[in-house]
Parts: structure tokens; sequence; C-alpha cells
């Protein structure tokens, strides 16, 4: 049951680099291609503390150059061995994003464990739900580069995630607003700009996200004021020197319960760390 289900995310602080990671009862999903010293020990701790051994998903849902390094990717791959990789199905437009699609490439073609998924948009409208999450976008091809960008709603735990990338167009976000999944409310919105359309009054209100993670701005967060700017006006802080961590549910291999903020959503709650 959803219930019992121990969940993690949490956003880590690096310069000039987005990556946050989700964890549903022992299966781990890495959300960005970015693996270097500042943020290498924090993943291995946290993947400790999930009690996960290997990547299950790494999701690189952008080939921007702040969501993948080519260097610090073959790293992360060679280290971490994830099992699956998602991504874009589009042929980067710089240098830099094709050198991460090869190391994804040759990588997967030389493991005996791991395999690449390119979320194209015939994928997303044939096999969308994937087991650990729906894909949302693409629906079809479109003419900027980012707008083919992957968007993935993470549902698994006792609190939901959606991934935006850096989709910058707003009939992505107005297509996607129309999915009835999203009738629900999610906790966390990961959005790849401060300017990103699904930053909206309209998407708020439509999934009432709690945070809100902007992941060009060094994963600063935003915490939903009660009534600020109008009805679903959100307040920034900073976690200038801090991952965020958000924390819910039983760890299954301690039986250890969190415990929980007077916060809740879904009627699940949740803590910070």
């Amino acid at each position: 049951m959803i219930e019992n289900l121990y969940t993690r995310f949490r956003a880590y602080r690096m310069e000039n680099g987005c990556v946050v990671s989700y964890s549903v009862d022992m299966e781990f999903v890495l959300i960005g291609g970015r693996y270097n010293d500042d943020i290498a020990p924090s993943i291995r701790e946290e993947m400790r503390i999930a009690g996960c051994d290997s990547i299950d998903l790494l999701h690189i849902p952008s080939w921007n150059r702040r969501m993948c390094d080519a260097t610090e990717l073959e790293t992360l791959l060679n280290e971490l061995q994830p099992t699956d990789i998602e991504i874009p199905a589009y042929n980067p437009t710089d240098e830099k994003g094709k050198a991460c699609r090869r190391v994804i490439k040759e990588f997967c073609e030389n493991s005996p464990i791991s395999q690449v998924i390119e979320c194209s948009y015939k994928k997303v409208g044939k096999e969308g739900d994937t087991g650990r999450g729906l894909l949302l976008s693409p629906t079809k091809e479109y003419n900027e580069a980012v707008d083919n960008d992957v968007v993935e709603f993470f549902y698994q735990g006792r609190f939901k995630m959606l991934s935006t990338g850096f989709v910058k167009s707003k009939e992505v976000v107005d297509e996607i607003n129309k999915k009835s999944q999203l009738h629900n409310p999610i906790l966390l919105l990961v959005c790849g700009m401060s300017e990103s359309p699904f930053i909206s009054l309209s998407f708020i209100h439509r999934s009432h996200p709690l945070i809100i993670v902007d992941m060009l701005d060094n994963n600063k967060y935003y915490h939903r004021a009660n009534a600020d700017l109008k009805d679903y006006g959100i307040s920034s802080q900073r976690a200038d020197n801090d991952d965020l961590i958000l924390v819910s549910g039983i760890r299954r291999d301690d039986n250890i319960i969190e415990t929980p903020t007077d916060a809740s959503i879904d009627g699940n709650d949740y803590k910070t760390e």
C-alpha cells in the first residue's frame, strides 16, 4: 500500500548544475547527469540511507549543460551502474549535449545490465506509464529543441513529483494541464527555470505544488505561501548551504517511522531534514 512506502526526495546543492533524487521503498531514481566532488558524496550517502546499492533509473530530461556533463556522466555511469537510463529522443543541438548522448549509448552497448530508453513522442503516446512514472511530454515533435525535453510525473511514493526539464512552450504546459492524472495535488514541481511556463497560475491551480525547485538557480526552492500572490502565491527561500530533503513513510528494513510535521498532502505527512 502506498501509505507504507518509505519515500525520500533530495535536491543537491551545486554550482551551475541541477540534480535531484527520488527514492521509493529502496528503489532509487536520479534525475540529472551531473556527478562531481561537490555532490557525489551526498548522492552516495542518499543511496545508503534509502537502502539502495545502485541506481534503478537515471532520468535525464534534457541535454541542457546544467543537467548533463559528459565527463561527470561517464564517472556516474561507471560507479553507480544504473539499470535504466531515460533520455530525450531528440538529437542535442550543441557539442556538449552530443557528447553526453554518445557516452550513454557507448556505456549501454558495453553494459550487461543497463539499457537506454529514448522518450520520444511515440513512446509517450503508446507506453506512457513506465511503472515508476507517467511520461507526459513530448506528445509530438516541437520545433524548439527544449520543448522536446522529457516531462515525467513520478507517482509511486507517498508524495508525487513532476519533473519538467527546461520546456519553454506554453503549448506543452496546456496539453499537460489537461491530463487527469494531475487532478490530485503534487508535492514537488521540479522546473528548469524560474520563468518556466509550469510556474503559472493556471498550472499551479491545477497541480497544487507545495514546493517548487528551480533547477537553474542552484536548486533554489520555493514554498507555497498561505495566501500570497493572489491565492496561489509562492514565497521564496534559499537553501544556501544545505540540500533540500523531504522524507515520508516507514523504512522497510527497520520499520522506523519518520516523525511527521503538521504539513501534509494527499493525507500523507512528510518532514524536511
